[in-house]
């Protein structure tokens, strides 16, 4: 038996509420499966499968990266979408060298990330296609992480459509000593975050 769990008192609370999130979610997929077969909808019973395990191939994707705060954070952000009724299309290409991230700062990153995601969350519930594209990668000893609701994903720095809010946490990232580059045009934006180590 491994007792990792056991011995990681400080954590402990933090991994009983994560427990406790997804068996929420678990059990809300299952009551909407057996709704669907009690009503004989064994094809949308069907399609909600496949669209549940899209979902959980992403958080598969998120617990194979190498470094667990990385992996946390990135779950949070895409657990926070799926609440909201976003999809998430992930691509992931890390390396050893991802371990060499959010040694020193982290909970200020993950607020911040918080920030700019619920930023974009937001402004993808004002689109149609209510899709969020996240590809995070590794690169020359830097770690990208790029959110965009637009499937271009084009960004340039210091987008010209400067918001108060997203302005300010831009700032707070600079302070940070994260590259932050964005663009946005109406409801699409994309952003760019660039960790070095």
């Amino acid at each position: 038996m491994d007792n990792a769990f056991v011995r990681d008192k400080e954590n402990a609370g933090c991994i009983i509420e994560y427990m406790r999130k997804q068996r929420h979610d678990f059990m809300n997929h299952i009551q909407v499966i057996w709704g669907y077969m009690q009503l004989k909808k064994y094809e949308k019973a069907a399609d909600y499968i496949k669209h549940i395990n899209k979902r959980y191939d992403v958080y598969g994707d998120i617990y194979r990266i190498q470094n667990p705060l990385l992996s946390l954070s990135l779950y949070s952000l895409v657990r926070e979408a799926y609440k909201n009724d976003i999809d998430i299309d992930m691509e992931i290409e890390t390396d050893s060298s991802v371990n060499n991230f959010f040694d020193s700062g982290y909970e200020n990153i993950a607020e911040s990330m918080i920030k700019l995601f619920n930023y974009i969350i937001g402004k993808t519930q004002q689109k149609s296609d209510k899709i969020i594209y996240i590809d995070v990668y590794t690169e020359d000893n830097k770690l990208y992480i790029t959110f965009s609701n637009n499937i271009n994903n084009e960004v340039n720095i210091y987008g010209n459509n400067r918001e108060d809010e997203l302005a300010k946490t831009v700032e707070e990232f600079k302070g940070l000593n994260i590259d932050i580059s964005y663009s946005m045009h109406q409801n699409d934006l994309a952003l760019s975050l660039i960790f070095c180590s």
